[in-house]
């Protein structure tokens, strides 16, 4: 009885567990994957995976994260994100401030030329 209580209670707090979100985008010149590690507020890990027309990883000189909640009318402070291998970026840190829908731009420079998509994601 007792393993089947261990069992039923660890099974309960997988699912309890959090929630990874994962959307894509595509720009002009690129398609970009982006990876929450959860939808509650607190520390994120944000991941970027950008790849070109081609499916090849894309060097980036710059990747920013930037989470807007348009409905408050405010922002958290934008999140630089780093390369970890070839065109996958990881920005950590924490983006939601409170509950609700949340914007997160991700801006993209390469050679100069920025681009820009938009996620939404809602934190619970």
């Amino acid at each position: 009885m007792r393993i089947f209580f261990l069992i039923t209670t660890m099974l309960l707090l997988a699912a309890c567990g959090p929630t990874t979100v994962t959307q894509t985008n595509r720009t002009e010149r690129y398609t970009v994957e982006m990876l929450i590690d959860g939808t509650k507020v607190g520390q994120r890990t944000i991941g970027i995976n950008i790849t070109d027309r081609d499916g090849k990883p894309v060097q980036a000189d710059v990747v920013v994260v930037a989470p807007v909640m348009l409905e408050m009318g405010m922002a958290s402070p934008e999140m630089p994100a780093t390369a970890t291998v070839p065109g996958r970026y990881e920005a950590r840190g924490e983006p939601f401030s409170m509950l609700g829908k949340w914007q997160i731009d991700v801006r993209i420079t390469a050679g100069g030329i920025e681009d820009k998509t938009t996620f939404m994601v809602e934190i619970t």
